[in-house]
């Protein structure tokens, strides 16, 4: 893919992480807002999982109990949920975003997970077909072309992972489209997509797994989707830097032709944040002015805002 000049893009790593994180810390009011009731909800579930469903020795070959396999299937739930209001609340205006991340789930959630399984059967179907060979060669060498189809299927849920924010925007999007947008990108979305996450939550996550503390466990656990949602939105800030540089056009991250939230196609959009209501100039007035004489005393108290607060 190539931009309207000819050119091909080339993601800023370091950049897009900085205002990714700049972005969350600047809007941190609207963040804890609209993130805070779902984190809380989940720590919780991963929390009653980790410390009473999970069992402390599990058996090679069985089943985990129905509580935590419970368990896993709402944090998935409530991830997706995350996952879609992330991705609105980083490339939509704010008129578009979800009230809270803790909402019943629509169709976006849908075709959101059913790329995310798109994406999951895709990478092991590459270490499969990767891994036969090695079977035949056997070790060491064998070890190492498994471990190269690993890295490969790794490169190509980055790759392919790119437009997942445009589904959650209730966009629909190809593979194709996917693997032609992030065409010499895929070093750098392996960075942002998966080492990203994997280095800002593995902290956290052995805090959660392995304290003792139950607090300390609690913070853990809620720091691992805080780093999570921090991935989010560096996911959303990659692919809204492809598409402003491929299609700077593309009514996809125009707010009010964004299909997200919409309840009524007939209905007026709402405005967003810096939308000005337009106040007609006193030289453009064709109305007869009031009379002074009839004219309420308290008139000007009665103007109207330039434009909407947040």
């Amino acid at each position: 893919m190539k931009s309207p000049l000819g050119l091909e893009a080339r993601l800023p790593v370091i950049d897009i992480i900085k205002e990714s994180a700049v972005k969350m810390w600047q809007q941190r009011q609207q963040v804890l807002q609209l993130f805070l009731p779902v984190i809380l909800v989940m720590t919780m579930i991963d929390f009653l999982n980790i410390t009473y469903f999970t069992p402390d020795e599990p058996v090679a070959g069985e089943l985990p109990p129905v509580e935590s396999m419970a368990a896993n299937l709402l944090g998935l739930l409530f991830t997706l949920l995350m996952a879609t209001a992330a991705h609105k609340f980083t490339l939509l205006d704010s008129a578009y975003w979800p009230r809270t991340a803790l909402h019943l789930p629509g169709r976006h959630e849908v075709r959101y997970f059913v790329r995310f399984l798109q994406l999951v059967v895709i990478a092991v179907a590459v270490v499969v077909i990767a891994s036969l060979p090695s079977y035949a060669i056997g070790p060491p060498v064998g070890d190492v072309v498994q471990m190269f189809g690993i890295f490969f299927a790794i490169y190509v849920l980055a790759r392919l992972s790119v437009t997942l924010p445009e589904i959650a925007l209730g966009h629909r999007t190809s593979l194709g489209r996917a693997w032609d947008m992030s065409k010499n990108n895929g070093g750098a979305l392996v960075l942002l997509v998966v080492i990203l996450p994997v280095v800002l939550t593995l902290p956290v996550t052995i805090m959660a797994v392995f304290s003792q503390d139950m607090l300390v466990r609690l913070i853990g656990i809620a720091g691992t989707y805080f780093a999570t949602l921090l991935a989010l939105i560096v996911m959303s800030t990659s692919y809204q830097f492809l598409l402003n540089f491929y299609e700077p056009d593309s009514p996809v991250l125009k707010g009010r032709n964004a299909p997200a939230n919409r309840q009524d196609d007939d209905d007026e959009p709402p405005r967003g944040l810096n939308d000005e209501v337009q106040e007609p100039e006193s030289g453009d007035d064709d109305s007869e002015p009031t009379p002074p004489d009839n004219r309420p005393e308290n008139s000007g108290q009665n103007g109207r805002s330039g434009s909407f607060d947040a």
